[in-house]
């Protein structure tokens, strides 16, 4: 069985996503998505940073480097509007 790091947050990320996703259904482009996303998040008390550059959590990763959202630094959200995830999103993640 796999383990869940972060289990309960990891609930209240997907929970979120997925609202988002209904509300806005699948036509939507990703800054439409990390929006509605940010306004969900806005409404909760969690802790998150939007378009957050990664080397200020890792310093030795590649500069310009940015996620989505960081929430409540542990997990990181990395937003794709897509019908597939292609490789090259896979390596940039």
């Amino acid at each position: 069985m796999v383990k869940i790091i972060h289990k309960e947050l990891s609930y209240r990320i997907n929970g979120l996503l997925f609202k988002t996703h209904k509300e806005l259904s699948r036509f939507c482009r990703e800054r439409q998505c990390a929006d509605k996303f940010e306004e969900l998040l806005k409404n909760t008390c969690l802790k998150y940073k939007r378009e957050y550059e990664l080397k200020k959590l890792k310093p030795d990763s590649p500069k310009g480097n940015r996620v989505d959202f960081l929430i409540e630094n542990k997990i990181i959200i990395d937003l794709k509007t897509k019908s597939f995830i292609t490789k090259e999103d896979y390596y940039q993640i």
